[in-house]
């Protein structure tokens, strides 16, 4: 039933997407319990997605890139005239909000202490934080029941409806930089509740980290970071009314803002880029308690002297394509109308992996084709698509379905093979 399922379910995406012009094909990965899969779906110049289907993988597919490259580049000669104008027709992007993913590794090599090489760095310190506050947070030694309610008059006092911290884990990309800004926001707070509440070891070393003022101090600094660069370019990245070509646009601005940053007027909040709405971040409370003096201002300040160089060093290196080579500059009509359907993000493929996850956790020992098959199956909402049938049609559907079973097993089996033989050849190179 469930190969049936899926059958059906890329029939209805036959009928439909393959009318369609100027798509985009979208692909993404991820792990799940010691497992690889790549996530394929697709988008169309109206703003509809669709998923292709979700497949595990021997590896990380960006490891066999520059093979299937040469491999290509051998044969050529013999492609048609036809086939080489497709190929030199793909426009090949990389998700703007990937790039993110790499900036909270530059952490630890930035926002250490210049004095002495601490026990511990930042990452480590912010996720210990995660794991006691906020909901979701640590099932045996959290508080988040009780650090909510002894939070209840200061939320209503600063109109928050819940503690603003998000759990680490189930977060991507800004959520450092976010959590970072609220763990500073709420210091105080944390401090006075874990003076009556901290009754084991962990809430006693979350206890120390907070009144350790050089933590404070890459707290506050990272917060600098997310309110003025992370937070509003995240929000330029998503917005629909941008096409993925002009965003080349925004990244030359982050760079030269990067470059020319003065820290003083930086700390100040008065240096901020162009689509960043000056007042309403000036007039949030989240910046009000930021341009608050502290008494490790001075370390903040040095800290900051690191990291902005940093952070511009890896942009351009992320965003060369739109800064040195600019291929992406000043693009044509007809780039831009076959550009229309890309994406600026990829939450639609972390959508599918949420799925994925949780059919994995309800059923470990499911098979990777009846998974499949429930992803496709109901997100593009297959049952109503049969139902708007007629009963002729719904006959024939069905015929067809059962009739392929034996064949996608069959395939399906060969690929699972494939998988296991290519593990082994990576575990034997590797002796």
């Amino acid at each position: 039933m469930n190969v049936q399922r899926l059958i059906i379910a890329h029939q209805q995406i036959d009928e439909k997407f393959s009318q369609e012009r100027n798509t985009c094909l979208l692909s993404d990965e991820t792990s799940k319990f010691g497992r690889k899969y790549q996530g394929f779906h697709a988008a169309d110049e109206e703003g509809n997605t669709w998923c292709l289907g979700v497949r595990e993988m021997s590896t990380e597919s960006v490891k066999h890139s520059d093979i299937v490259i040469g491999q290509i580049g051998e044969v050529w000669e013999s492609f048609s005239e036809i086939q080489k104008s497709q190929l030199t027709k793909l426009y090949i992007f990389f998700a703007p909000c990937m790039y993110w993913s790499t900036y909270p590794s530059l952490l630890p090599q930035h926002c250490c202490n210049t004095k002495r090489q601490c026990s511990m760095n930042t990452l480590q310190y912010m996720t210990r934080a995660f794991r006691k506050h906020p909901t979701g947070g640590d099932e045996k030694s959290g508080v988040h029941g009780s650090f909510s309610a002894y939070l209840h008059d200061f939320l209503n006092q600063h109109k928050l409806q819940s503690v603003p911290l998000e759990r680490f884990r189930g977060n991507r990309f800004n959520i450092l930089f976010s959590s970072a800004a609220c763990v500073y926001f709420l210091a105080e707070e944390m401090k006075e509740f874990l003076e009556i509440s901290a009754d084991n070891r962990f809430l006693q070393a979350v206890k120390s980290d907070l009144n350790t003022m050089e933590y404070l101090a890459r707290c506050k600094a990272l917060r600098f970071v997310f309110e003025l660069i992370t937070k509003p370019l995240w929000a330029q990245i998503e917005r629909t009314d941008t096409n993925i070509k002009d965003i080349g646009v925004v990244y030359r601005e982050v760079v030269d803002y990067l470059e020319n940053l003065d820290l003083h007027s930086y700390l100040k909040g008065t240096s901020v880029m162009s689509f960043v709405d000056k007042d309403k971040v000036t007039s949030s409370i989240f910046m009000k308690n930021l341009l608050t003096e502290s008494p490790y201002d001075d370390k903040i300040l040095i800290i900051l002297e690191i990291m902005i160089p940093a952070l511009c060093g890896v942009t351009k290196r992320l965003f060369k394509d739109h800064l040195e080579v600019k291929i992406w500059e000043n693009p044509g009509d007809e780039i831009r109308d076959k550009t229309v359907a890309t994406p600026n993000n990829n939450k639609f493929s972390e959508t599918v992996f949420g799925v994925l996850d949780r059919i994995l956790r309800e059923q470990p020992n499911v098979s990777m084709i009846a998974a499949e098959s429930y992803l496709v199956f109901c997100h593009k909402k297959t049952l109503k698509w049969i139902e708007s049938k007629t009963e002729k049609q719904k006959e024939e559907l069905l015929s067809a379905a059962h009739k392929d079973v034996k064949k996608m097993r069959k395939n399906f089996l060969k690929r699972k093979n494939q998988i296991e033989k290519e593990r082994k050849a990576i575990l034997n190179a590797a002796l």
